[in-house]
This record gives C-alpha cells, sequence and structure tokens, in this order.
C-alpha cells in the first residue's frame, strides 16, 4: 500500500479510500524504488526539489552531496549531513532498471507531478494567507 503523508490513511491503490486506483503506488515501485526508500514524503519540500533535479533513477544516482545537502538545508531539515549520506546511498543503490522508452516517459510524469504539487503547494499557502 502507497500512503502519502498529506492524505494520511489513503490508499492510493484504493479508489474507494479516496485512491486514483490506477496502480501509481505500484509503478512507483517498480520504476524508482529508491526514491521511495530515500524519501520519508515524496511531497514534502527536499524530495520535491531533488526529485525536479533528477527524476529518474539513473540522474538520482548522479546527485553530488552538496546538491542534496543544499535541498536539505532550504527545507530546514536537521541532521543534515546524515540524512544527506543516507539518501545518496539509497539513491545511488543497485536496482532493476527499465527499458530506455519507459525512464523517459516515467521521468517526465515525475516531472510534470513534481511541478503540479509545488504549484498546489504554493497555492494552499497563499490561500491559507
Amino acid at each position: 500500500m502507497w500512503r502519502c503523508r498529506t492524505r494520511p490513511g489513503v490508499d492510493w491503490e484504493d479508489p474507494a479510500a479516496g485512491g486514483c486506483g490506477c496502480g501509481c503506488g505500484r509503478r512507483s515501485r517498480e520504476y524508482f524504488p529508491a526514491a521511495l526508500a530515500a524519501f520519508d514524503d515524496l511531497t514534502a519540500p527536499d524530495a520535491l526539489d531533488l526529485l525536479g533535479a533528477a527524476p529518474d533513477p539513473q540522474r538520482a544516482a548522479r546527485l553530488s552531496r552538496s546538491r542534496i545537502v543544499g535541498a536539505l538545508k532550504r527545507a530546514r531539515r536537521r541532521d543534515v549531513e546524515a540524512k544527506a549520506e543516507r539518501i545518496q546511498t539509497l539513491l545511488r543503490a543497485e536496482q532493476l532498471t527499465q527499458p530506455p522508452e519507459l525512464v523517459a516517459a516515467y521521468a517526465a510524469t515525475v516531472s510534470a507531478a513534481v511541478a503540479v504539487i509545488i504549484a498546489l503547494n504554493t497555492q494552499i499557502i497563499a490561500l491559507q494567507g
């Protein structure tokens, strides 16, 4: 079951529970399992920053420590160096790969989703005043 902290208790695989039911959680596990392991909350500012910069496993594996540290600092995280080490290690871990065409399609989807989530977060902040 794939869950998001912004909607606790929602099973994204179950339409009856408010999820999309399209299998996106399952596909995320198949396409980019390292991202699911590296980030507790895919909608957090640091995760969005890094996924926006590296929306596929190959680019994520090449993220520098300083880039990860920068994202964590901008998100005002604690214990930045240890978290950066953990994230980098998880993103660089060996994993199964998909065909290049599929990777490109999923990377475009991740980039689009990141842009939408950032825009929605901005609007939510504006509406909250």
